[in-house]
């Protein structure tokens, strides 16, 4: 693999780490791909391009629903390890104090609260 920068890479695998950036080598490793050789001209600065397009990607697909994606997963857990949970009490009061949070950012629909999940 060709590295053009050696601090800028060093700064990159310190930060982001070498096991997150490694998944993205993968589209240039020759084959077969067990031997973990690169093909010819292949550059760090390639896989960190891709690791910064499927970051904003995911961003831009996930956006506000991942909001409410892990608030209804904690609900979805809490109701499976303890029934009785107290969870939707405590978000409806939170929510209820803090009026100005705008709970359609987050993903939520309009009747949320309504909806037999969060009941």
């Amino acid at each position: 693999m060709i590295i053009r920068d050696e601090a800028k890479a060093l700064h990159l695998l310190e930060n982001i780490s070498y096991y997150r950036l490694s998944g993205y080598w993968y589209p240039m490793l020759a084959t077969p791909k067990d031997n973990h050789c690169f093909k010819p001209h292949s550059h760090f600065n390639t896989a960190f391009k891709i690791y910064c397009f499927d970051r904003e990607l995911r961003k831009l697909v996930l956006g506000e629903l991942e909001k409410i994606f892990l608030l209804s997963m904690i609900v979805c857990l809490l109701n499976i390890i303890n029934p009785g949970h107290t969870f939707k009490t405590k978000l409806t009061r939170l929510l209820t104090k803090y009026k100005m949070i705008d709970v359609k950012a987050m993903g939520f629909p309009d009747d949320w609260s309504e909806g037999d999940f969060w009941q």
